[in-house]
């Protein structure tokens, strides 16, 4: 688990940090031919909600 997510407001003019009370974790995902493997690809392709490619994606 990583640090709660910041995100930016604008407040009076100048861009303030603001934390969103959640936390991330970074998911690394070293893939084989399992079904399992293939399934979970084929759902992370469809951009669920709450999770976000960081870096990669090729291939």
């Amino acid at each position: 688990m990583y640090p709660p997510k910041l995100f930016w407001i604008k407040k009076e003019g100048k861009l303030e940090p603001k934390s969103m009370n959640r936390f991330i974790e970074l998911l690394t995902l070293f893939p084989d031919e399992s079904p399992e493997c293939k399934k979970f690809v084929a759902f992370l392709q469809q951009k669920p909600k709450g999770f976000e490619l960081l870096w990669g994606g090729k291939e």
